[in-house]
């Protein structure tokens, strides 16, 4: 579904932030490589969505070094963030996270797509939890979260707000 998302995002000419599995990124280089050239920022959420937190240190260290080593490979350079699965981390993932050039990036809103909810829960979960600088979890791949976008996108423009991918928020 990821072509779909990127024709709606066009559509309405929001540029996003796709946090991708490494394991992904070396499945569907090409598909990896589109989705950064159309604007978007492509970074990392581990190499196969294991709860990092669980991890021992060689394997955090394994999952990390594998990661940066097929985004370098299949883009030209290492993701400059990175999304815990499951929002879950210890102090040494923040450390390894650092150690490879990564900032762990977490959510202030998370729309619960994955559960499949309403075009309506999601742009009311959203409107009620808006504010500067808010980042908002959404999963591609799911279909009530492709059809939801033209109404959330024209929910938080007409409150106000703008959508920008994670390098620029972070910039300023």
């Amino acid at each position: 579904m990821t072509e779909d998302y990127l024709n709606v995002l066009d559509e309405l000419n929001i540029k996003a932030s796709f946090f991708m599995l490494a394991n992904s990124v070396m499945a569907y280089p090409d598909l990896t490589k589109e989705v950064e050239d159309r604007g978007h920022d492509v970074v990392s959420h581990s190499k196969e969505h294991a709860n990092l937190a669980n991890l021992s240190s060689d394997q955090l260290e394994a999952d990390f070094s594998y990661s940066n080593d097929a985004f370098k490979e299949v883009l030209g350079h290492t993701p400059k963030m990175m999304r815990p699965p499951y929002g879950s981390y210890t102090d040494e993932v923040l450390s390894v996270a650092k150690k490879y050039g990564q900032q762990p990036i977490y959510w202030s809103i998370d729309t619960n797509d994955w559960r499949k909810y309403s075009t309506e829960t999601m742009v009311n979960t959203i409107l009620n939890n808006l504010s500067d600088g808010a980042v908002i979890l959404m999963h591609e791949g799911k279909s009530n979260t492709l059809d939801a976008l033209p109404a959330i996108a024209e929910a938080v423009r007409a409150a106000g707000y703008e959508f920008v991918p994670l390098s620029e928020l972070l910039s300023y």
